[in-house]
């Protein structure tokens, strides 16, 4: 009774691989990249697929021009997100420290530069992003083929 079931069990198993594999047909890729927009930030596609950096980047290659742009814009964010981050720790413990420790004049010295940090790291991240999507429009103009 066994003997039977395991081998109706993978008889089965293999006619369902059979038919999945004959209905299954290969997807191709657009070579162009398209941009979607986040709420705070943006996605990189490839047609349905979502690419990383590393495979926009192999994407470039072929077009230094938009590649330049792309890693420039790239750097210029991480910068942007570094000046905000360190500002918003240097506020929030400057804040944290004011309220529990006293409210001293001397306590809230990291208040007003570290609000500069995140007044002056958004504005460097948007210039970064608007770099990388000057890359991208570059890359599709320039460098794919229709």
């Amino acid at each position: 009774m066994y003997l039977i079931w395991s081998v109706n069990l993978r008889l089965s198993f293999f006619l369902l691989l059979l038919l999945l594999s004959s209905s299954a047909q290969s997807q191709i890729l657009p070579d162009s990249i398209t941009v979607r927009e986040r709420r705070l930030g943006y996605d990189l596609f490839q047609g349905p697929m979502q690419i990383g950096n590393n495979r926009t980047k192999a994407m470039m290659a072929k077009c230094p021009e938009s590649l330049n742009y792309y890693g420039n814009g790239k750097r210029i964010e991480n910068v942007g997100v570094l000046f905000t981050a360190i500002g918003v720790v240097a506020a929030g413990t400057a804040i944290g420290n004011y309220y529990t420790n006293g409210k001293t004049p001397e306590q809230s010295a990291l208040i007003i530069p570290g609000a500069l940090l995140v007044g002056l790291g958004i504005p460097i991240y948007f210039s970064g992003v608007k770099k990388v999507k000057l890359g991208v429009a570059l890359y599709n103009h320039r460098c794919v083929e229709p």
